[in-house]
């Protein structure tokens, strides 16, 4: 998803895999439910190229480059739900953080300054995001 340039990316992979070899691809993807406000911040504090995280242009490169799906697992919330279930429940942690980033946005932005607290920001929209479903990460198995 931070990749601009997806098709010359994928072409490269395909150049220097041995033929036939299999490529594993993990990649995020925006919902239908990700607002346009929010995938601007989400994205910016991330590094992400939209076009990157929108899955027909995505399998469109994958295609234009050569490959082929030989298997794509959608991930959707189920690792974060079992995470905050039975792990170390990071997204709850997410949360709290957040709120206390957004709470006192002055005295952060002072101590770590504008674009740390940025980052951070969108660290924790990350997983919050794809516990509630406006993200959807996709493992891909390609050929």
């Amino acid at each position: 998803m931070h990749v601009e340039d997806l098709r010359t990316a994928f072409a490269e992979c395909r150049r220097v895999l041995r033929a036939g070899a299999p490529l594993l691809v993990y990649q995020m993807f925006a919902t239908a439910d990700l607002e346009p406000v929010e995938a601007d911040r989400l994205w910016a504090a991330n590094r992400v190229v939209p076009a990157s995280a929108d899955r027909v242009l995505f399998e469109r490169a994958l295609g234009d480059a050569g490959f082929r799906i030989e298997h794509r697992d959608e991930l959707s919330t189920e690792w974060r739900e079992h995470d905050e279930e039975q792990g170390q429940r990071h997204t709850s942690r997410q949360m709290l953080r957040l709120a206390r980033l957004q709470r006192r946005p002055d005295h952060y932005r002072a101590a770590i300054g504008d674009q740390a607290y940025e980052v951070e920001v969108g660290n924790c929209l990350l997983g919050i995001y794809q516990m509630i479903g406006k993200i959807s990460p996709a493992v891909y198995v390609l050929r």
